[in-house]
This record gives C-alpha cells, sequence and structure tokens, in this order.
C-alpha cells in the first residue's frame, strides 16, 4: 500500500497531532502516580481524548491531502 502524500505545508499540523499524542502519553504516566482511583480515571480519559483529537487531526490532514492529488 502506497503511503500517503503530505505536503511540507501541513508538518505544522502535523506537528500538533505529534504534540497531542505527547501529551496524552504524559497524561497516562502521570495517571500511573494517582493515589486516587477518580483522578487516574480523568487522567486516563484525558489521555483518551487527546489520542482521538491528534488521530482526527491527522485524519484531516491526510483526506484534504487526497482531494488536492487524487492519484
Amino acid at each position: 500500500m502506497a503511503r500517503p502524500y503530505l505536503n511540507f505545508a501541513q508538518l505544522p499540523e502535523l506537528g500538533t497531532a505529534n504534540k497531542l499524542r505527547e501529551l496524552a502519553e504524559w497524561y497516562r504516566q502521570f495517571a500511573e502516580r494517582a493515589g486516587d482511583p477518580r483522578i487516574w480515571e480523568a487522567r486516563l480519559l484525558t489521555a483518551e481524548k487527546l489520542e482521538s483529537e491528534a488521530d482526527l487531526l491527522a485524519a484531516e490532514l491526510l483526506a484534504t491531502q487526497r482531494d488536492r492529488n487524487p492519484h
């Protein structure tokens, strides 16, 4: 399967998606130190939301590229 083409002009947006994933990982690690199960769960939910947002952003970028360069 061919890799989707990404325009270098979109690198800032990809960087944003990567930053969201890094932040999600931080929340997961931070959750492990929570003493209260409610805080642990809230941090994991935050991590999941950040990952979902990163996935949506990346998918939108790929869809935009496909629309511009239908090969």
